[in-house]
């Protein structure tokens, strides 16, 4: 399990008298916004289309911001595009592990705190089959959230996040398994996961890279 410290809350603080030296007790919960799931997942689903964060050289196609492209290319800015979703759903991207980070991690690997801080909650670190039906343990829900690790051998060492958007999995693109016909997966747990991770790098690394799926149960 991730600890998490908020830098902003709300609560409620009780001192002892001053004849009493015993320390003071102070009870604080962080504050928990508003988030829109539908709002979410439509911001997440138009900006696929388009490049919203800044010139990209990468690739053979300059896509420069404000640019359309492929809603199914990545442009490597996975936390960047899954922040903005959270935040025009009414999501904060403040109050991460670092009381004194005021905006949103860099690196998708560390997304897990600003996660929790939106109110979602850790449902799952791995995948597994049912034993009396064979089927796996998790299934998706609209919504969910997937934090990856990166792996041995990643170039960038920033991981992958994405969102659930009740069909599969968005970043900054919208992911699918067309792979899965030239390299079948071994199970369907294997098969879940090579929906959410981005990539063949994921897919066949060894070992794979650890994620963590979080769900929110409070969306507005």
């Amino acid at each position: 399990m991730t600890d998490c410290k908020f830098a902003n809350y709300t609560g409620s603080a009780t001192t002892t008298p001053e004849s009493d030296t015993s320390i003071k007790t102070v009870v604080m919960t962080p504050v928990i916004p508003d988030v829109n799931l539908d709002k979410v997942i439509a911001a997440l689903n138009a900006n696929v289309k388009k490049n919203i964060y800044k010139d990209k050289t990468e690739h053979k196609t300059l896509y420069k911001k404000g640019d359309a492209k492929p809603e199914e290319q990545s442009l490597g800015f996975c936390a960047h595009y899954v922040g903005t979703a959270l935040a025009a759903g009414g999501g904060t991207l403040n109050g991460n592990q670092n009381p004194n980070e005021k905006d949103r991690p860099e690196a998708a690997k560390n997304w897990g705190c600003l996660l929790k801080r939106n109110g979602f909650k850790e449902l799952t670190t791995k995948i597994n089959l049912d034993p009396n039906f064979n089927e796996p343990d998790y299934t998706p829900t609209k919504g969910d959230a997937v934090v990856i690790q990166d792996y041995s051998g990643d170039p960038n060492t920033y991981g992958h996040i994405a969102i659930y958007d009740g069909t599969q999995w968005v970043s900054d693109f919208k992911q699918n398994v067309h792979h899965a016909t030239t390299h079948p997966p071994v199970s369907k747990s294997q098969a879940l996961e090579d929906s959410f991770y981005p990539g063949g790098g994921y897919r066949h690394a060894k070992p794979q890279p650890s994620y963590v799926i979080y769900r929110k149960s409070d969306w507005k």
